[in-house]
């Protein structure tokens, strides 16, 4: 079997905060905050993410499609330029 040994070390935070338009039509913005600890710091930087996200129900909220895009900023230990990424994601939840 293969075991995997990678761990993240470090402290994090989430916060999220949506928007019901309509009884079928959703808003929501998240914020996401991670530092690494001592230990793996030289190994990557203090990360944010920001994201703004849509989300559709159809048929009595079984079927839901969601969007978001995300702007991403790590910044390196080893280079004193953060890094900035923007993250477009489509999904699909369904019930049946």
């Amino acid at each position: 079997m293969f075991k995997s040994s990678l761990h993240f070390c470090g402290h994090g935070s989430d916060s999220q905060l949506t928007y019901m338009i309509t009884n079928d039509l959703q808003l929501g913005l998240r914020y996401t905050s991670i530092t690494p600890s001592e230990k793996i710091e030289r190994l990557t930087g203090p990360r944010t993410d920001i994201a703004f996200g849509i989300s559709k129900y159809f048929s009595d909220h079984d079927l839901k499609i969601q969007a978001d895009v995300n702007y991403i900023t790590e910044k390196s230990s080893v280079n004193v330029l953060a890094q900035n990424l923007v993250l477009v994601r489509v999904q699909t939840d369904f019930t049946f």
